[in-house]
């Protein structure tokens, strides 16, 4: 197994000197200089183009890093590498000898971690049909990103500005409960002696959750982004993972 590399906490930890056809696109077409700065991106005077930082963690939530074929013996195949167990989730930019990924700290089955002030995402990188089996072992490249509270929490305020809801002008409390179902059914529920909940991965979980009445506002409506769960970690450290949903209305 590779060592594992930490990519920076901050966005202007990664370097510009990237080759053209392994940059990755930052920010929207027609961005100006200071713009892309401020994005903590790369801007080409030349052609005017915006592009991320190379092995490093984005303002806007991303993963932006580099895998050499050289990286193992025997060197790997760039177009075949892939985020392990996410086929989807595939190098943005290859060449002969290098592949570049670009992943969201909420995609791709990224793992996060919280120790203090400091957040952590890691996905792990796997090389898809090696041609060489038998006595080599399989590549595996973990790669963690890192960001300080204060770098975490300005990259989810630019991220989610710009889809914020009107917000309510009605007054009043508003109460959230959510409860987990025996079975798909939604009939029967646990009681709270019985929570926590511990269970086995792949096993699926059944969670309801709602706006409990009275309302200040009866069109209000509740939107679910991630669901976390906890799980022990090294050292004691909380680790929290996102489920995948499967959502009804």
């Amino acid at each position: 197994m590779a060592q594992k590399p930490i990519i920076g906490r901050t966005s202007r930890s990664g370097k510009c000197s990237i080759h053209r056809a392994l940059r990755v696109d930052c920010g929207p077409q027609d961005v100006s200089n200071d713009g892309c700065l401020k994005l903590g991106c790369c801007f080409d005077d030349h052609d005017s183009t915006c592009y991320y930082r190379m092995n490093t963690c984005s303002l806007d939530g991303h993963f932006v890093f580099s895998v050499k074929a050289t990286d193992n013996d025997p060197p790997l195949n760039p177009n075949n590498l892939v985020v392990k167990g996410q086929p989807q989730c595939s190098p943005v930019a290859t060449s002969a000898d290098t592949a570049v990924f670009k992943v969201g700290v909420r995609d791709c089955g990224t793992k996060m971690m919280v120790n203090g002030d400091v957040v952590s995402y890691e996905v792990e990188v796997e090389e898809l049909h090696p041609k060489i089996k038998g006595k080599h072992s399989p590549f595996s490249l973990p790669v963690q990103c890192q960001y300080e509270g204060s770098a975490l929490l300005h990259t989810d305020l630019w991220s989610l500005n710009p889809t914020n809801p009107p917000p309510v002008t009605a007054l009043g409390t508003v109460r959230v409960q959510m409860r987990i179902a025996t079975d798909e059914s939604f009939t029967s529920f646990l009681p709270e002696d019985q929570l926590p909940l511990t269970l086995y991965l792949r096993k699926p979980v059944y969670v309801e959750v709602s706006i409990t009445p009275p309302s200040p506002e009866p069109s209000l409506s509740l939107r679910v982004r991630d669901c976390l769960v906890v799980t022990p970690f090294l050292l004691r450290l909380p680790c929290l993972q996102t489920l995948r949903m499967d959502t009804t209305l």
